[in-house]
């Protein structure tokens, strides 16, 4: 499994983005987690969720710079998950990289050769304090590679396809 992770500024276009996604068929809005909102036949209403998630992006007494948190997590082709499987990963993954009391949204999309997961959430808390980002992309690999061995998933290999693409190229 591969996480690629954005830190952000704005949480209206990254919900838009997904929201363009679902309006095309091309995603699903699963879950809205610790938001008083709940998505209806897989679409969400993006303005009622950007006002539920504003007490988690600013708060006077942090100096949080990007408190928006999105992350793709790509499983390999072949891992073959249902949307509640999916859901799992996401809970996982979000409480182990501190999210886990943090509302977060989670949208499916199917528009590339894979299933995956885009999840959306704020780094701030009402309290003013914030998710520890320190070492985020260490902390996020470990866990994706912790996440394939616990759910079973193909193990993503770096430069997987890079080496088959070489040995296609060799010329005899």
């Amino acid at each position: 499994m591969v996480a690629r992770i954005n830190l952000g500024r704005q949480v209206s276009g990254v919900l838009f983005y997904n929201k363009i996604k679902v309006d095309n068929g091309t995603a699903t809005a699963l879950l809205c987690h610790n938001l008083p909102i709940t998505p209806i036949d897989g679409r969400l209403d993006i303005r009622r969720v950007s006002e539920a998630m504003r007490p988690y992006l600013s708060h006077p007494r942090s100096r949080v710079q990007d408190p928006v948190f999105h992350v793709s997590l790509n499983p390999h082709p072949k891992d073959n998950l249902d949307d509640g499987r999916l859901l799992e990963i996401a809970h996982y993954y979000m409480d182990h990289m501190g999210f886990g009391d943090q509302p977060y949204v989670v949208f499916r999309h199917n528009d590339t050769d894979r299933i995956h997961l885009h999840v959306i959430s704020g780094c701030i808390r009402p309290d003013g304090s914030h998710v520890d980002l320190r070492y985020y992309k260490n902390r996020s690999m470990a866990l994706t590679q912790e996440i394939e061995t616990k759910f079973g998933l193909i193990p993503a290999v770096p430069g997987e396809e890079r080496k088959t693409f070489e040995e296609l190229r060799k010329v005899e």
